[in-house]
């Protein structure tokens, strides 16, 4: 084979590996004994267990990756297998969010930045995911169905009227609830009918809204971050009074922001994921509120660099100012440490904040580091001080915990989704505890069900306690829970 062929041919088989999560070192392995089939070709037990085991895996490439894939037959023919589905359909998926890649270099650069080629579908932005998230929900209709041992008796309507799986059980509701007695229906407690406010917060719901325009809570739908309740906000403005305070917030809302700006609310605007998206006037920035925005990273660059050119007098005479207090809650803030070095800040106490921060500056930077993902190795030189019940939060802290066990905070804990292994021996634990013992225990030093029944990643935990005794599950907590629904 040919140099290039050979080139071509690993191309392949990285990619495949990538998508179909194949380990390279079995594929190997493989190779190796002789097999005559292509390499970069998986068994059909791969296939079979990959059809279980897949979780959107569309998901799981980047920009880049559907580049390649998708001016490629051969990897298009092999994720058609994989995943059952219509070859035209893959195609138009790939050429949807090869758009993307084609608009990156005409963008502005706020836009740019969020559409990097490397980061993968999963990572982006919400307002971003989705819209991709319901593209692929068009291309690929999906149905997801209450799982078997979920007792449906027990849901409580309210909280699945904010579930986002929840979309095929909602419809069937509305159509009974459409049947039923005004009256009746006016009298129904809360848990057992359509929760409308809710609903319309739902960014998967927005087929069902606009099959029932008159249920619409217009201030809640303002929230919902789906582009196309936008729409239905903008079509029927005659029916709502706009609500400019929550739409500053709604990364959804941008464009229609951007057509009113003597209507946006700045203050809430600066906490808005998708500032950058919007050609602002830096004056009017709450700098508090986008410090910790983690999408507002370059603005926040350049007004690090104003503010650190400036004398201390007139740094005193600034209103507002950069809070490093939120800055270290920030997940992005890691991304200034560049600035840092070149301008000789100290992210963990800037020196022009002692004022704000006073004596204790370094314990409440500190305080909001703890619940930063991408703090853990700051955390973990720091050696002292830890606030556990801000560590317990996070979802990269886990090794941390497991070494630090009596200082876990339980109720916490239970909602984190990186803890499942955790909370599965905490849970063992109580299992051989007297509950009346459990009941007197302090928030911290026990499960909390309704942290862990709304907790995605504990499906298995929670089917096997309602499994041994139900009544410990906090239903309204499972019933947002989108992990109780499955794709079929």
């Amino acid at each position: 084979m040919s140099s290039k062929l050979q080139e071509i041919a690993n191309t392949k088989e990285k990619i495949l590996e990538k998508i179909l999560k194949i380990d390279p070192k079995s594929s190997k392995k493989t190779k190796d004994k002789g097999s005559n089939k292509s390499s970069s070709y998986p068994e059909t037990h791969v296939i079979t267990n990959i059809q279980y085991t897949i979780k959107s895996p569309l998901f799981n490439l980047s920009i880049a990756d559907y580049e390649l894939m998708c001016g490629n037959e051969y990897i298009i023919e092999m994720m058609t297998k994989v995943l059952e589905c219509n070859k035209k359909q893959l195609k138009k998926f790939c050429k949807y969010i090869n758009v993307f890649k084609e608009n990156i270099d005409s963008s502005p650069k706020s836009i740019k930045n969020k559409m990097k080629p490397n980061i993968t579908l999963n990572k982006l932005p919400e307002d971003i995911k989705i819209m991709i998230v319901n593209k692929y929900k068009s291309i690929f209709p999906i149905k997801y169905m209450l799982r078997d041992w979920i007792m449906l008796d027990y849901l409580n309507w309210e909280y699945l009227s904010k579930n986002p799986n929840a979309i095929e059980l909602l419809r069937e509701k509305i159509k009974k609830e459409k049947d039923m007695d005004i009256d009746y229906l006016n009298n129904l407690d809360g848990k057992d009918k359509i929760n409308w406010e809710n609903l319309s917060c739902n960014p998967y719901a927005v087929e069902l809204l606009q099959e029932n325009i008159n249920k619409i809570k217009w201030e809640y739908l303002s929230q919902n971050k789906n582009p196309e309740a936008i729409e239905i906000l903008k079509k029927y403005k005659d029916k709502n009074d706009m609500n400019w305070d929550i739409l500053s917030l709604n990364p959804a809302a941008i464009k229609l922001l951007q057509s009113n700006k003597n209507k946006i609310e700045w203050e809430l605007l600066s906490l808005n994921p998708a500032i950058n998206s919007l050609k602002i006037d830096k004056n009017k920035i709450n700098w508090k509120n986008l410090s910790g925005n983690p999408n507002a990273i370059n603005i926040i660059k350049d007004r690090i660099i104003y503010e650190n050119n400036l004398t201390i007098d007139e740094y005193n005479r600034l209103n507002d100012k950069i809070d490093w207090k939120e800055l270290c809650f920030n997940p992005n803030a890691d991304k200034l440490s560049e600035i840092a070095n070149t301008y000789n800040i100290d992210l963990t106490g800037y020196k022009k904040s002692f004022e704000l921060f006073k004596k204790n500056e370094d314990k409440i930077v500190w305080h909001s580091l703890f619940v930063n993902p991408n703090s853990i190795e700051l955390i973990e030189n720091k050696k002292r001080d830890i606030i556990w019940d801000e560590l317990s939060k996070n979802p990269n802290a886990i090794s941390l915990l497991e070494n630090n066990y009596k200082n876990i905070n339980w109720g916490i804990l239970s909602g984190n989704p990186n803890a499942i292994n955790l909370l599965k021996n905490k849970m063992k634990e109580e299992d051989e505890q007297d509950e009346n013992y459990l009941r007197k225990l302090d928030f911290s030093k026990k499960i909390n069900w309704w942290n862990l029944s709304s907790n995605p990643n504990a499906i298995d935990l929670l089917q096997e306690k309602i499994k041994q005794n139900h009544y410990k599950i906090d239903w309204k907590g499972l019933s947002a829970n989108p992990a109780i629904f499955e794709a079929v």
